[in-house]
């Protein structure tokens, strides 16, 4: 499933899996607006931050510790 087509989610834990080790962080999570709560703590994403997540405004908690 593509995750950037639950427009609805508010909480998305991803963290320690199911991440690719070396896969970059998705640029199509600024996609969902409702989103509150983005943890993508895991030692295998690469890469910047994408700027679409600055377009997130109701997220109140980003985690993306790890690695």
């Amino acid at each position: 499933a593509n995750i950037a087509r639950m427009k609805q989610l508010q909480y998305c834990h991803l963290s320690y899996g199911p991440v690719t080790p070396g896969q970059a962080i998705p640029a199509a999570l600024g996609d969902l607006k409702q989103l509150r709560v983005l943890n993508l703590y895991s030692d295998g994403l690469t890469g910047g931050i994408p700027s679409s997540l600055g377009e997130l405004e109701a997220l109140v908690e980003l985690d993306l510790g790890g690695g």
